[in-house]
């Protein structure tokens, strides 16, 4: 298998919204809910300032004969509607209410409020003239909306409520101790607005983050539905075959053999799932070093289920464990090929809470390991390289007993995707 065709082979994970049946209702939302609250939220005080708009013009034209102002509250009241409906429909056509709109609106119902003011006598301050009073209750349902921080609001209700009061003392009209109470209206709309705006808000983001992942969700389950139906192609009409002709006698070309045997193990990590391009990653390195002892001719079966779903504890593993625990292997593999006088092994890789256990086992001729002289080549030679990560080794073997090599490292307690249930060997 050339380079070109595994380039071609490894693009195949695609697109999740390719294949047409899998991906039915995957597509991503157009419109949030986060979007539609926001409507809402802005439609609710446009209409609420439509209503007190409504209100002012009711009052000025049905008691407005009545008023020795008259003229200037009905300018005053066509300068309200004259603000209030470009700024409606600017919250309309963005969709949402910008903090800075709101900001200049405060500003024009204090002038208002002012102007409202001069306009009456003190003994009509608690009646239909100070019509401003009652708008500027209603509209400032628009600043718990705008505004995120209940801080801000209370800063902004507090500079128009301060408007108010100045406006009536100024003028003459109420008392402090009749003006400061008046005020408890604007901070009880403003606040019971932010609150529902903000619970409103909370609670469509975690609508659209649920959407969001059932979204993702699905688009996994068409990816790795594409993905199996494509491994059970390669399995069946290609893996083994090549399987077949990395171990049978059919091809002569010794070098050709370890290729192929090479390339097959590749092609079935890569059926299985597995990080084939993650040099780093230990379940790779571990099926790298055992396709590499395929090709010297040793039949190599690979128990890996209990690392392969530890993706966070291998990612987490460093570059020298990785290849200290590799070449350990390899070690051990290569002394069943050179001096065991097998063609089989078995390397088991586990995880448990506390421990990673990686162990090469054959049933070979075996030897007396308390013969061995001091500093022999293959336990104090793997020894040496899990002692320079923390690790250490355990060798059992009795001659026509075969060997077990087992390479244990402890794991700190923050090294995340152990879990519970797993288990290693004794």
């Amino acid at each position: 298998m050339g380079a070109g065709t595994r380039t071609s082979l490894r693009r195949w994970p695609v697109s999740p919204y390719r294949s047409a049946p899998d991906a039915v209702g995957t597509e991503p939302p157009k419109t949030t809910a986060a979007l539609r609250a926001e409507r809402t939220l802005t439609l609710t005080a446009a209409l609420f300032r439509a209503t007190g708009v409504l209100q002012v013009l009711i009052t000025v034209v049905s008691h407005g004969g009545q008023s020795a102002h008259r003229n200037g509250e009905l300018a005053l009241a066509l300068a309200v509607c004259a603000e209030s409906l470009p700024l409606a429909l600017y919250w309309l056509r963005r969709r949402r209410i910008a903090p800075a709109a709101v900001s200049a609106d405060i500003a024009f119902c204090v002038a208002a409020l002012a102007v409202n003011a001069a306009l009456i006598s003190p003994e009509d301050a608690l009646t239909w003239a100070f019509f401003m009073y009652g708008f500027t209750i209603l509209s400032s349902i628009g600043i718990g909306v705008a505004y995120r921080r209940y801080r801000t609001v209370l800063a902004a209700t507090t500079a128009l409520a301060a408007g108010y009061v100045v406006s009536s003392l100024f003028f003459g009209l109420e008392p402090p101790w009749n003006a400061v109470p008046d005020t408890l209206s604007y901070y009880a709309d403003t606040s019971v607005t932010w609150l529902v705006a903000r619970e409103l808000r909370r609670s469509v983001r975690e609508q659209d983050a649920m959407r969001a992942r059932a979204v993702a969700d699905a688009a996994a389950l068409a990816t790795e539905r594409e993905r199996l139906r494509h491994a059970r192609v390669l399995h069946d009409r290609v893996l083994q075959t090549m399987e077949t002709l990395a171990r049978g006698p059919w091809i002569d070309d010794e070098q050709l053999r370890v290729h192929v045997a090479t390339e097959a193990a590749w092609l079935r990590a890569l059926v299985r799932g597995d990080p084939v391009d993650r040099d780093d990653d230990l379940l790779t390195a571990l099926q790298t070093v055992v396709a590499r002892s395929a090709g010297k001719g040793l039949d190599v079966q690979f128990i890996d289920s209990s690392l392969r779903r530890q993706e966070s504890l291998r990612g987490a593993l460093d570059a020298a464990v990785v290849g200290a625990l590799c070449g350990a292997v390899e070690e051990a593999l290569t002394n069943v090929v050179k001096h065991a006088g097998v063609r089989r092994a078995v390397v088991r890789a586990a995880v448990s809470p506390t421990l990673l256990i990686v162990s090469v086992v054959d049933d070979g001729r075996g030897f007396v390991l308390a013969s061995q002289p001091v500093g022999w080549g293959l336990p104090q030679s793997i020894r040496r390289r899990l002692e320079e990560i923390g690790g250490s080794v355990r060798i059992e073997t009795a001659p026509g007993m075969g060997t077990i090599v087992e390479l244990a490292l402890r794991l700190p307690r923050q090294v995340p995707g152990t879990e519970a249930g797993a288990s290693c060997p004794a």
